[in-house]
């Protein structure tokens, strides 16, 4: 007798030979084997969320995370947004997930205020709306950045108490800095705009300049521009590049277009390309743009800051050669 069975998202058959039963089994997720005919609709679930790892699902998962919710916390919250009322035996089933992991995540959601617990035994636990969830969720996040601000005032006078060692002035080092995360590299981006003095050079890629757009490049960019430092933006020929020109329009920022061939003439990965020099003096570097691997793990970007003058020539000398090749 043949029957289908599911585990995770793999179906396999089994055949029955004198009670004896020979399984060939690829289990992949921690999810009890049924037969097919008891496959629930939260399985179903399961399934449609797996065969589309880049689906809108997936992304607001990775969102709220940003928000600070656990992995676990993030997919428990989703699905019960999605349907509605649930036990928690549901969904652990529906999430191959452990019974104790599902009610770790779940008390710390209702501790946040992001699901409700409705009466009865067993209990079943219902989301909040998303939009509600998220408006708490970034109310939390801005309690805790009032909180650390109040604490700044604390860390500074604890410091200064500290007796200081006499040390000697030493001549300046040429060091590097390995950046890792947006937020890190927008960061260090605002620290060397802050202090550019007379000229920043700017190489980028059209997805390069629409990532550094949405972080809030281009306001830096212009009020740095009226202290008459003098910017070069040096990027490939294309329509949606007018949209960063009119956004970027100033009597100090110099917009310059490379024409497509010879941009990808520089054999490196044009979609994250990104450098940027200030006054001669510090480079930053983007080696890497966020990236998935399988299994949705994600590669964060990662950029290197350096003031080492040999580096800072060549690259600087870079951009005066395709400088030349503008329209």
């Amino acid at each position: 007798m043949d029957r289908l069975y599911l585990c995770g998202i793999h179906i396999f058959s089994s055949k029955v030979r004198n009670n004896n039963t020979q399984i060939t089994l690829y289990y992949h997720y921690r999810v009890p084997c049924v037969p097919m005919e008891k496959f629930t609709e939260t399985r179903i679930y399961r399934i449609r969320e797996k065969q589309n790892v880049l689906s809108p699902l997936s992304t607001v998962e990775e969102l709220l995370m940003k928000f600070g919710l656990s992995r676990n916390e993030a997919k428990i919250y989703l699905f019960l947004a999605r349907t509605g009322e649930k036990k928690a035996k549901e969904i652990s089933d529906a999430l191959s997930l452990y019974r104790t992991e599902v009610y770790r995540a779940l008390r710390n959601l209702e501790k946040n205020g992001l699901i409700l617990s409705i009466f009865g035994r067993p209990l079943k636990f219902k989301a909040i709306p998303l939009e509600k969830a998220v408006d708490i969720l970034i109310k939390m996040k801005i309690l805790q950045v009032e909180k650390l601000k109040q604490e700044k005032k604390r860390i500074i006078e604890n410091w200064q108490r500290i007796p200081k060692f006499e040390v000697e002035v030493e001549n300046k080092n040429e060091v590097f800095q390995i950046l890792e995360g947006d937020e890190q590299i927008t960061l260090k981006i605002d620290e060397i705009l802050d202090k550019s003095k007379n000229e920043v050079c700017i190489y980028a890629s059209e997805y390069a300049l629409k990532t550094l757009y949405n972080t809030g490049l281009t306001d830096k960019l212009k009020e740095i521009s009226m202290r008459e430092v003098k910017i070069i933006i040096l990027t490939s020929d294309s329509s949606e590049i007018l949209f960063f020109l009119r956004k970027m329009k100033s009597g100090n920022i110099d917009f310059k277009m490379l024409p497509w061939e010879k941009f990808m003439d520089l054999n490196v990965n044009t979609q994250s390309f990104f450098f940027l020099i200030s006054d001669r003096e510090e480079l930053l570097l983007l080696l890497r743009g966020n990236s998935y691997l399988k299994k949705r793990k994600k590669l964060n970007s990662k950029a290197l800051w350096t003031n080492c003058y040999a580096l800072v020539k060549a690259f600087y000398t870079l951009f005066l050669e395709l400088e030349k090749y503008v329209w």
